[in-house]
């Protein structure tokens, strides 16, 4: 009965990959609900005349909180350009009491892959007006982007404290 059992687990594992290696190879990536903004879309070299579905890339949302009334805003950089494109961007008030000035906030960025490649994202929480002045905080997100523009987070080149939705 043990030799019976072990061939039935291998079997039901080695199904699960199969079904999940399909799902990741068709490339139907997902959206965030919160995510805004056109699509992009890239399409490849085909050899037959028929049209190619354009290809819509994965999406990330990286929320980051700081305090209203401080002066202080997250600001983003993407090294290199053109991997990603910044698909919606909000702000969500943290305040149970909406009439009162300052309090918590967070700040939703959406991110869609455009390109195959590596990004890093460096979001630096300052104040506009002070330049040359230290960041109060940073936190850095490195993404791989698959070939069927899947985003990866990459957490060994990455340093930051709230984990992004990826989509």
């Amino acid at each position: 009965m043990g030799a019976r059992w072990k061939v039935l687990v291998t079997v039901a594992v080695v199904a699960c990959v199969v079904a999940l290696a399909g799902c990741a190879s068709q490339g139907a990536p997902s959206s965030t609900s919160s995510s805004t903004g056109a699509s992009s879309s890239s399409s490849s070299a085909a050899s037959s005349s028929s049209a190619v579905a354009p290809q819509t890339g994965s999406t990330a949302e990286i929320t980051l909180d700081y305090n209203a009334g401080t002066g202080y805003e997250w600001a983003y950089s993407a090294d290199p350009e053109g991997v990603v494109e910044l698909a919606g961007q909000n702000t969500e008030s943290l305040s149970q009491d909406k009439t009162v000035s300052g309090g918590s906030l967070q700040e939703h960025f959406t991110f869609r892959a455009v390109k195959p490649g590596e990004v890093v994202l460096t979001f630096n929480l300052a104040r506009s007006w002070e330049s040359g002045a230290k960041p109060a905080e940073t936190q850095i997100y490195a993404f791989t982007v698959t070939d069927n523009l899947q985003m990866i987070l990459n957490p060994y080149k990455s340093d930051f404290a709230n984990e992004p939705v990826i989509g």
